[in-house]
């Protein structure tokens, strides 16, 4: 009974829209701000996975303190921290107050020359669609859905709308 009520508490809030950064005509990252859910206990966001379902395949992506582009994995980085528990230069970062909030960031640009590099995170484009399915350690799961917008020309950044 309680690990069936961790997963369905024990999860991940987008706190606000979902962005890619634009270069050229391609989104070549993509950004969310997360918080805990509403009764969630801490979440340590280096326990966290990503299932990312794009146009080029599915991979899962792990936490890594350092954004490789083309490759499986996503940093953090503190937005809104009042003790540090997201200081990834002292430690794991863990959402440990319910004001805690942190950018979780995905470098797309697959690189065929890269061993490392996976196919899944080829940049997307124009009207393209993605489905990341954040999972905490505890097993608790959120669903953001995201589409490229049909014009990226003179933009720098853009929202990923579902």
């Amino acid at each position: 009974g309680q690990g069936a009520s961790e997963q369905t508490t024990n999860r991940l809030t987008v706190a606000s829209s979902v962005t890619g950064t634009v270069t050229g005509n391609n989104i070549t990252n993509i950004s969310m701000n997360v918080k805990r859910a509403q009764g969630a206990q801490d979440i340590d966001l280096s326990d966290t996975t990503i299932q990312f379902v794009g146009p080029n395949g599915v991979t899962d992506l792990t936490y890594n303190d350092t954004a490789i582009t083309g490759e499986a994995n996503f940093t953090v980085t503190e937005v809104q921290d009042n003790d540090n528990s997201l200081d990834t230069n002292q430690r794991d970062p863990v959402l440990n107050d319910e004001t805690d909030q942190a950018k979780i960031k995905m470098n797309l640009g697959y690189n065929s020359s890269k061993t490392k590099s996976d196919p899944a995170l080829a940049n997307m484009t124009t009207g393209e669609e993605a489905t990341m399915t954040i999972t905490t350690r505890a097993g608790g799961e959120t669903e953001v859905r995201i589409r490229v917008p049909a014009t990226l020309s003179g933009k720098s950044a853009v929202t990923l709308s579902p």
